[in-house]
């Protein structure tokens, strides 16, 4: 028998759960995991799981509001799904492909997925991408002189960067309140998941 997350109580966004399914679990527990390692001032892996977090909703979000017949999946669209997938943008973003003409819609692209989702969703599944936008390259709302997550996820993963509390609350002063929020638009029931947990074996191995 399936458990469900809501019947878990790790999260109450009953919405969410059902556009997702059973990859619900999963993209909860991505997103408990960079609160963990924030909580404990590990910025650098906080950002990396966050980032994998919205990554992943996006991966799944799309085949759910895109039919993949007509717009193909990630690195397997043909010229027609390739076409249709930029007619969906001239639709949509038209004033911003004129603005900025190097800008190339790809259906694998965060930025792409974040504004198709903006776009063509309602309800969490909205909210959460218009909060984060403005913190990804190339969205048509991206706040250009910031330290973009995405861009500081590339430093993380690639170059090793180091995320400091001094760079938290400085050129990263967003990401705090994007990750409460973030909980509180999934509607998460726990502050601190895999902490609960570890204090639970603990108690349980004390007794």
């Amino acid at each position: 028998m399936n458990s469900s997350i809501h019947e878990n109580a790790f999260s109450n966004n009953t919405e969410l759960e059902e556009m997702f399914g059973s990859d619900w679990i999963d993209i909860t527990e991505k997103l408990y995991k960079s609160i963990f390692y924030y909580n404990r001032k590990n910025f650098s892996l906080s950002i990396l799981s966050f980032s994998q977090f919205y990554e992943y909703f996006l991966e799944k979000i799309i085949p759910v509001i895109l039919p993949i017949e007509i717009y193909g999946k990630t690195n397997a669209q043909n010229a027609e799904q390739y076409f249709n997938f930029n007619g969906l943008f001239e639709e949509y973003y038209a004033d911003y492909l004129r603005k900025r003409p190097e800008f190339k819609p790809k259906i694998e692209s965060v930025n792409s997925g974040i504004m198709v989702v903006k776009a063509l969703t309602k309800g969490s599944a909205k909210d959460f991408t218009k909060m984060i936008s403005p913190y990804i390259d190339f969205t048509d709302d991206c706040i250009y002189g910031k330290a973009l997550l995405n861009v500081t996820r590339n430093q993380i993963a690639h170059q090793g960067k180091f995320i400091s509390e001094s760079d938290i609350s400085k050129k990263l002063s967003y990401y705090p309140n994007l990750l409460s929020r973030t909980a509180e638009i999934f509607q998460l029931t726990r502050a601190d998941l895999f902490s609960d947990l570890g204090d639970l074996l603990e108690n349980n191995l004390r007794n």
